[in-house]
């Protein structure tokens, strides 16, 4: 995603769905927070500073234990990481991009 505005809304970037579930990575302005959440509403959360026009790619996996979500900037080289003790949805057949 490019930051060419500041984030003031909630936004669901993408989501992908499954026959076990589905997971949405987003961004949560009250709490200033990218999240990767389930379709039973659990989440993995991550703060992560923006700068204007940075380019962040997010990457996520999941394995037995856990799940994780990662951000990287390309204007400043800054990673962060984040994870939760949640099992895996397994695998997605289908994606969406900024879904209504």
């Amino acid at each position: 995603m490019r930051a060419d505005q500041p984030l003031e809304e909630h936004l669901v970037f993408v989501t992908w769905k499954g026959t076990a579930g589905s997971l949405s990575l987003g961004f949560d302005p009250l709490a200033g927070t990218f999240y990767l959440e389930d379709h039973l509403g659990r989440r993995v959360t991550l703060v992560f500073v923006l700068l204007a026009g940075d380019v962040v790619t997010f990457g996520i996996s999941q394995n037995a234990a856990e799940r994780a979500l990662f951000a990287a900037s390309t204007a400043t080289g800054a990673i962060a990481a984040a994870s939760a003790a949640l099992p895996p949805i397994g695998a997605f057949s289908t994606v969406h991009l900024y879904p209504a």
